[in-house]
């Protein structure tokens, strides 16, 4: 089964390091309302495979709320 997708993107940007690493920094809108937030990814290349070591999400509290 498929869920629904994740809040849309707004911005998206991919650092690298080296050739194990990579973080993404991203900002999403959330669907059902509320404000805009961050959110900060780590992937590090493990056993030939991108796997997800760290995320974080962080609300913008200056920001203006999103859809009701």
């Amino acid at each position: 089964e498929i869920g629904p997708p994740g809040d849309p993107v707004e911005s998206m940007r991919v650092f690298d390091f080296g050739a194990n690493s990579a973080v993404m920094l991203s900002v999403h809108t959330p669907y059902h309302g509320g404000k805009p937030y961050y959110n900060v990814r780590v992937w590090v290349l493990r056993d030939g495979r991108w796997q997800l070591s760290m995320s974080q999400q962080t609300t913008m509290q200056a920001a203006v709320s999103g859809n009701p």
